[in-house]
């Protein structure tokens, strides 16, 4: 078992401790819901700046279970045992997160109660010790409140292999671990503590890791489709005639389909500028403003092309389509050339951008 651990990337799990790589995490995450911010949670490596679960513990949306986990792993008591002894506090950037979860449990503020928690009996004996302090303390930075050790009913999330394949990458804060399936392996494949890291693995599935460039190309690829889509979109409104039931009920379907083709965009150009700035090439916040306009451009342009095809083949008789049916056609045709382009153009400016 030593030996697999030995062998295991630890180094991968040290990020760059500079502006843009924190903001570039903070946008993923903004991309994302509560159940993917307890996953990053569980997944962070604390030796790297902690900004982007400062993010997550003060957002309003965080759960209850992942600011409990977040508040334990900072080792709350310490500052308490310090004081409480008359001795100066670390200066930590973990005690400004405790001081804000501790203050906001006292609030009540923490709302969303989805996710199960389990107290373990040592934060039961680190809360004693913490009440302890306080008393000691005329005014300590936070006072334990009961919830700390109150287990959470819930629904169970961890970090399994599907979640890796989300998270870009560049973010990933565990190692991975091979181990034999094997029970009984000499180099521990039953041993628990191997299953555990083997459970929490840094985004490689069967033992292969996927590239930061293929990562960037697919994320970039989603992006452009979902935005030639809203393309191809704009092009169709001034051919719908807005009367009738069926389609103000399409109408509303519409919308609600770009809504959640934005949240789509927004999450893939999260993925994207992650995957290049592991690369070393992180687009600016302008390039990614032209490539979208061009590429929603380019759906409009491609439907209005289609659709004059489709009128100066019905116009010179080439066509016959008295039902209307070749418009449908067209709309297909140009969806389908915003598919294939968007791969294209993908892969073509992620290479170039890698080869900066």
């Amino acid at each position: 078992m030593s030996g697999k651990l030995d062998d295991a990337d630890w180094l991968s799990t040290i990020k760059p401790d500079d502006d843009d790589y924190v903001r570039a995490h903070i946008d993923w995450l903004a991309t994302v819901g509560p159940d993917e911010w307890h996953r990053a949670a569980l997944d962070f490596n604390w030796t790297n700046r902690l900004e982007p679960l400062a993010w997550i513990v003060m957002h309003d949306d965080c759960d209850l279970a992942t600011a409990l986990s977040v508040f334990w792993r900072c080792e709350p008591g310490w500052d308490l045992m310090l004081m409480a002894r008359g001795e100066a506090a670390d200066e930590r950037d973990e005690a400004a997160m405790v001081q804000h979860i501790a203050e906001r449990l006292h609030a009540g503020s923490y709302h969303r109660r989805e996710i199960a928690f389990e107290i373990e009996s040592l934060m039961t004996a680190d809360y004693a010790e913490m009440e302890k302090d306080c008393a000691a303390i005329t005014d300590p930075p936070f006072r334990p409140h009961p919830d700390m050790i109150r287990p959470l009913a819930g629904r169970n999330v961890v970090n399994d292999d599907a979640f890796y394949q989300r998270y870009p990458q560049i973010f990933h804060g565990t190692a991975w671990v091979e181990w034999d399936d094997e029970a009984g392996d000499d180099d521990g494949g039953s041993d628990p503590v191997v299953r555990a890291v083997r459970s929490q693995p840094a985004g490689q599935v069967g033992g292969a890791a996927p590239s930061m460039l293929d990562d960037a190309t697919d994320a970039l690829d989603s992006a452009l489709l979902n935005i030639g889509i809203f393309g191809l979109a704009a092009g169709l409104l001034p051919l719908v005639e807005w009367q009738g039931t069926r389609v103000m009920i399409g109408g509303v379907l519409l919308l609600a389909g770009l809504a959640y083709g934005v949240r789509n965009v927004a999450s893939a150009l999260a993925r994207f500028r992650a995957a290049m700035i592991g690369q070393g090439h992180a687009p600016s916040p302008t390039a990614l403003a032209v490539i979208g306009l061009v590429a929603f451009s380019g759906g409009f342009a491609l439907l209005r092309l289609a659709l004059k095809g489709h009128g100066q083949l019905t116009e010179r008789g080439i066509v016959s389509d008295p039902s209307g049916y070749g418009k449908s056609v067209a709309v297909v045709l140009a969806f389908v050339a915003v598919w294939v382009l968007s791969s294209v153009v993908a892969r073509y400016l992620t290479g170039r951008l890698a080869r900066r």
